[in-house]
């Protein structure tokens, strides 16, 4: 089995148990200083039922409250402003500034500078509707902590459930043609990018993420005004935030008020000391309908919905399986929608017992990518980052 958790244990105890009776995974050496360490899958530490309407938002799962950071509830993932995107008072909320200050957008100055910048120059937001193309892409927005929350041994970091991911339609500029406006020096290696307000961090307050010069200057990225058409809400990102769709969500800076483009790395607690690179979205499914601890009638028929995505290169295929991951079925799935959106696939389910039941998905890309069914040894070591397994986005239900 290598570093892949073990398949029969998860079958033999069912996935999402309580307590002690979690998922067990097996003993896994080095972990802690402590020894060996049973990991396990079993409900998000979050609370599913606190529910928290912020001002302009639907209620969302509050994780925190400050910095905010609100999850999706999933039968809102797929909304009707933009079929299948997330509705704009729906789509998950997650900062790390404490401080989010309130930029009217006339009041909104964009910085571009940097020693690699050829004329540094401070733009309006309506210079930069007025002097530059617009353009729109839609893309789904994914956390790198998705289904941390469901690991045990718990985390650390923000403990989500399956519901730090939407998808929206983007309507801005290129990053491309804002670099090509100013000049860029042959030296530059990186476009850092810093938000408005103050971290939660005393140490470092400035909010800083980073890209290399050569993602920046793919026809892509771009700095986003609108979302699904209309006004962007305060809290994803107004009036400016960076998109790079096909990309983690993290460094997707939002209320950006400065660029630099800069020859050396930027040394920054929150970018880290990378000089950028691509951050491509791991091929994900999960279920959108019915929602986690949602009651099924026995021996009824009930369609099951969700999504699956990836960095842009397409899925091929979506299967199901409703009996721990031993038998799957494949699902029918709508059209695309798009290079970076979610396929929404449907299967039709009648249980013909009562009790627990854990749903699965597993999506396969069209370079045949699939989903690995169990947690691997470095979603833990690396504290549940970019971690996309079948089982840890399952969903379990009651059928009565």
């Amino acid at each position: 089995m290598g570093s892949q958790f073990n398949r029969r244990r998860f079958l033999q105890i069912g996935a999402f148990g309580f307590g002690a009776a979690g998922l067990s995974l097996g003993p896994l050496a080095n972990l802690t200083r402590a020894g060996d360490v049973q990991v396990r899958v079993g409900p998000p530490t979050r609370a599913a039922n606190r529910l928290v309407a912020l001002p302009g938002k639907r209620p969302l799962i509050q994780i925190y409250d400050r910095p905010p950071v609100y999850e999706t509830p999933s039968p809102l993932l797929i909304g009707d402003e933009i079929y299948p995107l997330t509705n704009r008072d729906a789509y998950y909320v997650r900062w790390r500034e404490a401080l989010i200050p309130q930029i009217k957008p006339e009041e909104l100055r964009l910085i571009v500078a940097g020693d690699a910048v050829v004329n540094p120059r401070t733009f309006t937001l309506n210079e930069l509707q007025q002097e530059f193309s617009e353009t729109s892409v839609a893309a789904v927005g994914a956390c790198k902590g998705m289904a941390r929350g469901v690991i045990r041994p718990v985390l650390g970091g923000v403990p989500w459930g399956i519901g730090d991911v939407s998808a929206a339609k983007w309507t801005g500029i290129r990053v491309k043609d804002l670099l090509e406006s100013v000049g860029v020096k042959d030296t530059a290696v990186q476009v850092a990018f810093k938000a408005a307000g103050e971290t939660i961090a005393v140490s470092e307050r400035q909010y800083w993420r980073v890209q290399a010069i050569n993602e920046m200057t793919r026809p892509e990225p771009i700095l986003a005004y609108k979302m699904n058409d209309r006004e962007m809400p305060l809290w994803n990102g107004a009036p400016l935030r960076l998109v790079n769709p096909g990309e983690y969500s993290p460094e997707w800076v939002k209320q950006v008020v400065r660029i630099e483009v800069r020859s050396t790395p930027l040394r920054n607690l929150w970018a880290g000391t990378k000089v950028g690179g691509r951050d491509p979205i791991k091929i994900t499914s999960l279920v959108t309908v019915p929602e986690a601890g949602q009651r099924l009638q026995s021996d009824h028929e009930h369609i099951l919905t969700g999504v699956a995505y990836d960095s842009g290169i397409g899925i091929a295929k979506v299967e199901v399986s409703t009996d721990g991951g031993a038998t799957w079925q494949t699902a029918d799935m709508e059209k695309s929608y798009g290079k970076y959106v979610w396929r929404v696939w449907h299967h039709r389910f009648t249980p013909d017992r009562k009790g627990s039941l854990t749903i699965l998905s597993r999506a396969t890309g069209v370079t045949e990518e699939t989903q690995p069914n169990e947690p691997l040894l470095k979603d833990v070591t690396d504290n549940g980052r970019r971690m996309n397994s079948v089982m840890a986005f399952g969903t379990r239900v009651e059928v009565v």
